[in-house]
């Protein structure tokens, strides 16, 4: 049986004609709105040696930051070069004002399990900022943390809407719905693609997705007093996924497929590894498996208001 076709482009790298200067009106994120300036200072436009953004990531710590590793793969503009500027709001902001900071990565880190493969998962890269940044940085999820079925989250990015149209605001889908991993793997939706390094969220209501360019960027737990993500704040965001690919027969927004986002809490040991080893370490960390616990069979830490399981490590 054929597996479905998966498009990293379509969520991943903007084309040469969605440039960093367009002046047209529409959303990039499907169905999203624009974010509130200063909301997510912790966001990242990752561009080429042209300027033109390619990819988003995330700020997670003063001197690190993560991204899809597509957005890296050797047939791209960001092969050999990356750009970042953290915390902006309209990818036109000027960066004179210091409100942005831009710097390059002095070292940059694939997952060593990356083969050019979405369907394989580890679709994900650290990068070492080569200047400490001042900006809030997201917080991570620890190893065994869950995402609810049906828990609200928002994707953020500065990607193509479905028509291949941005207008260089940063826009946020503030609806989409997580299902679990069994449920995207259903013959009807992703069947054999999704691992347990992804994780999936579907637009149920209203068709919100992300897009061309969004990759990379965070899909994320917001801290939303009242289901309003602009009277959160940014220290009380946790960092979930990270944009990776969606349905190639399909508009964004327009898939029967939910969207599929790396799982950051199955990589946080690696992560941990990389950055407290400044990159140099040994041999990739064994990723614990969650086991069922207790009569009810529910996965430990299935919600996060919850005490994980005693034996949740096999």
């Amino acid at each position: 049986e054929d597996l479905p076709r998966v498009d990293g482009h379509r969520r991943g790298l903007l084309n040469d004609s969605v440039e960093s200067n367009s002046s047209k009106p529409v959303p990039k994120i499907v169905v999203g709105s624009k974010a509130p300036c200063g909301r997510y200072p912790y966001m990242i436009s990752l561009r080429d040696e042209d300027a033109i953004h390619r990819c988003g990531a995330v700020l997670i710590d003063e001197n690190w930051a993560l991204t899809a590793a597509h957005c890296l793969d050797a047939d791209t503009t960001l092969a050999t070069s990356q750009i970042l500027y953290i915390g902006g709001c309209n990818l036109n902001d000027d960066v004179v004002s210091g409100e942005i900071e831009v710097t390059r990565p002095q070292g940059v880190f694939p997952h060593p399990s990356w083969m050019g493969q979405l369907q394989q998962g580890n679709d994900i890269a650290l990068l070492w900022l080569a200047h400490a940044s001042t900006h809030q940085p997201i917080a991570l999820p620890s190893a065994f943390l869950e995402v609810g079925k049906g828990e609200i989250l928002v994707a953020l990015g500065w990607g193509a809407d479905g028509n291949g149209i941005g207008d260089g605001n940063l826009q946020e889908a503030d609806r989409l719905a997580a299902i679990s991993n069994a449920a995207c793997a259903a013959p009807s939706l992703w069947g054999d693609v999704i691992k347990d390094s992804m994780l999936c969220a579907f637009g149920f209501i209203n068709g919100q997705d992300t897009c061309k360019g969004d990759s990379g960027g965070p899909l994320l737990r917001a801290f939303s007093p009242r289901g309003n993500t602009a009277e959160g704040i940014p220290k009380g965001d946790i960092l979930l996924g990270l944009t990776s690919f969606g349905d190639k027969e399909s508009k964004c927004g327009e898939s029967d497929k939910p969207g599929v986002y790396t799982r950051v809490s199955y990589h946080r040991r690696w992560i941990d590894t990389v950055i407290e080893s400044e990159g140099q370490y040994d041999e990739v960390p064994k990723v614990e498996k969650r086991v069922a616990c207790g009569a009810s069979r529910e996965l430990c830490g299935i919600s996060y208001s919850l005490q994980p399981c005693l034996n949740c490590v096999e």
